[in-house]
């Protein structure tokens, strides 16, 4: 089965109102945990915004998610999709299905620790 996005709404406040705060640029960054791991991540979205949003893409891979973080980041939300294939994407079931075996659940695990990243 193979769900459209996850979501995970991280709040420190309201979203800034302040249109002039948001960023016009989006781009993919390589983000750290602890452990030296790294990986990469689609961000969007003023840096100092008072809410952020998480987007797990589902398993077709990052490219449609980064539309739904970029719109998010237009909204003024701090917005970042974590890239659990490396860059890869499916255009259909099958290659989809290989690209959600070739990721274990224990890596998927410690990439969407929200905890890592924030």
């Amino acid at each position: 089965m193979c769900f459209r996005y996850r979501y995970l709404i991280l709040t420190a406040g309201a979203a800034g109102e302040d249109k002039n705060s948001i960023a016009k640029e989006e781009s993919f960054v390589t983000l750290k945990q602890g452990g030296g791991r790294e990986f990469r991540a689609f961000v969007a979205g003023p840096s100092d915004a008072k809410s952020a949003v998480l987007i797990v893409h589902d398993c077709f891979g990052i490219s449609d998610a980064k539309q739904s973080v970029q719109h998010l980041g237009a909204l003024g939300y701090r917005s970042v999709a974590v890239d659990l294939y490396g860059g890869k994407s499916a255009t259909g079931h099958e290659e989809a299905v290989k690209l959600m075996q070739s990721l274990g659940r224990t890596t998927s695990n410690k990439v969407c620790r929200a905890d890592s990243i924030i």
